[in-house]
């Protein structure tokens, strides 16, 4: 059977479309376990409301990738969202602004505000601003008065503490607790031994 084959063809879409679903199933799947263990709040709402415009990023993604092909964006609209988009990271920097929220504040696209933060920054968005935030815990944790770990997680957005120690430790080489240990030279319960 050779390559031109319609039954390879037909294989070919299969496999890509087994792929798009798998990824679908793991993004529901990853939403799901996350809504179990996220806590009952005030900032629920925010959070749900996020989660679901995620969520219909990524089936439109998946569904509709082959509409989202549009023609490059010119380099001067790349600056113009990187630029509003740091502007609005700048002003509130406390705050977990996701992809749909820089893509409202800055009117565009997902992709533009992708290729915007790629060819500036060598990340996407989600990662700059994730990064932008651990620094900011970072900081909180050495400056004096000291602060509890779960507060300077808790300032910056971070709710599921686990997770932020492994992003923590994965970003500065050392666990949150160590960063506080080491700046202001005292033991934290977590070290007591009986």
């Amino acid at each position: 059977m050779d390559a031109s084959s319609p039954y390879v063809n037909e294989r070919a879409c299969q496999y890509k479309t087994n792929d798009k679903a798998r990824a679908l199933r793991v993004a529901f799947k990853k939403l799901f376990h996350e809504a179990v263990r996220r806590p009952f709040d005030d900032r629920s709402a925010a959070w749900a409301r996020d989660k679901q415009e995620d969520l219909l990023r990524a089936i439109l993604q998946f569904t509709f990738n082959h509409l989202l092909a549009l023609e490059p964006v010119a380099s001067s609209e790349r600056a113009r969202v990187l630029k509003a988009a740091l502007t609005a990271i700048g002003d509130r920097p406390e705050d977990v602004l996701t992809v749909g929220d820089l893509c409202r504040i800055t009117k565009a696209s997902e992709r533009t505000l992708h290729y915007a933060f790629t060819e500036h920054f060598g990340i996407p968005p989600a990662h700059y601003t994730k990064v932008r935030r651990l620094n900011g815990a970072r900081n909180d944790l050495c400056r004096e008065p000291p602060m509890k770990v779960s507060d300077a997680a808790n300032n910056w957005g971070f709710w599921h503490l686990g997770q932020f120690a492994k992003d923590y430790e994965g970003l500065f080489e050392e666990l949150p607790s160590d960063t506080l240990r080491r700046r202001h030279g005292f033991v934290l319960d977590s070290d007591l031994r009986f």
